[in-house]
């Protein structure tokens, strides 16, 4: 049985407020089980009926080892999120709320592109076309999730360029690639995508 790593990412409603406390973790599973599932087995077996509250998870993706957590984990020390007085190692105060949604885009955002090594800080290995290279654009193809994933490069500068406008971004591209309904519009210059897409799936943002 080929086995995945799942980082998790949790809290309970009244942790939720200015400076929003978060429990990360990581479990482990079936490859073939949703992470969420498997997080949300983890979490039910931690906190069975010691909180009053039912706990919301925030995030749960598949990472390609445990190596993640710990690297993280320290990251966020590192920075001061750490609460200290907490029981264990995985419980972190963050700032406010806008520096736990631009961790949880960085999270989705390196599962996307399938590089984790820029977890720790922005991105500088972005390069490529602009979204303003669309108008030289040629050569449209329709591509559903699972082939629009192998975009790499395309995902990248859209990333980039979206990313800062609408928190949440990297999620929601994820959820919407992962989506059989999905359908991107994606125009080619010189043979390779270049910098512009259409989803045409009624999903939510």
């Amino acid at each position: 049985m080929e086995i995945q790593t799942v980082l998790y990412i949790y809290s309970f409603p009244s942790y939720l407020g200015e400076q929003p406390r978060v429990k990360i973790g990581k479990t482990s599973g079936n490859v073939d089980v949703d992470p969420t599932e498997l997080a949300l087995q983890r979490i039910k077996a931690q906190v069975k009926t010691s909180h009053p509250e039912e706990p919301q998870l925030l995030g749960a993706v598949t990472v390609p080892g445990d190596w993640i957590e710990g690297h993280i984990h320290a990251q966020l020390k590192d920075q001061g999120y750490h609460i200290s007085e907490a029981p264990g190692a995985e419980w972190f105060r963050f700032p406010s709320q806008k520096l736990l949604q631009d961790f949880l885009d960085r999270l989705y955002r390196a599962v996307i592109v399938d590089d984790f090594s820029e977890l720790g800080g922005g991105r500088s290995d972005i390069q490529g076309d602009s979204f303003d290279s669309i108008i030289s654009a040629f050569g449209v193809r329709k591509l559903d999730g699972n082939a629009f994933k192998s975009q790499v490069e395309l995902i990248k500068i859209i990333d980039q360029e979206l990313s800062f406008l609408y928190p949440g971004f990297p999620q929601w591209l994820d959820r919407t690639m992962n989506n059989s309904s999905s359908i991107f519009n994606v125009a080619y210059r010189d043979g390779r995508g270049a910098s512009h897409f259409r989803q045409n799936s009624q999903l939510s943002s």
